[in-house]
């Protein structure tokens, strides 16, 4: 919100868990992690799938990263405007709006590279 010649955050929305501009491009991206299959975006957490697709509208490339935590693996779930509530089977071929990573040598996820060369146009 811009009150005045200032920007004010509204109250009631907060950033993604990730945020940030690579080549002049907006990245975003909401994280969760899941115990069993298949993963789903609880309602409680609806209005982060509108924000993500909110910024998809603006060009952002935005996703959801859901670790499966057993498995020690990522997978990144593309949103775009029209994006359903999102689901993911960890057991289901990957499309092109779903990217899958292994949990890194050093304990972490690599998945800038993997976002850059799938999804970066």
């Amino acid at each position: 919100l811009w009150r005045g010649k200032r920007f004010v955050p509204a109250p009631d929305k907060a950033a993604p868990d990730f945020y940030g501009c690579l080549r002049g491009r907006f990245l975003a991206f909401e994280a969760k992690e899941c115990r069993e299959n298949p993963w789903r975006l609880h309602s409680k957490y609806g209005h982060q799938l509108g924000r993500l697709q909110a910024l998809a509208a603006a060009r952002a490339i935005c996703w959801f990263a859901v670790e499966e935590v057993r498995a020690r693996r990522l997978t990144l779930l593309r949103i775009w405007p029209d994006s359903p509530r999102p689901e993911v089977d960890f057991l289901s071929p990957l499309t092109a709006d779903m990217l899958r990573l292994p949990l890194g040598p050093e304990d972490w996820y690599d998945w800038l590279p993997a976002v850059r060369a799938a999804w970066f146009i």
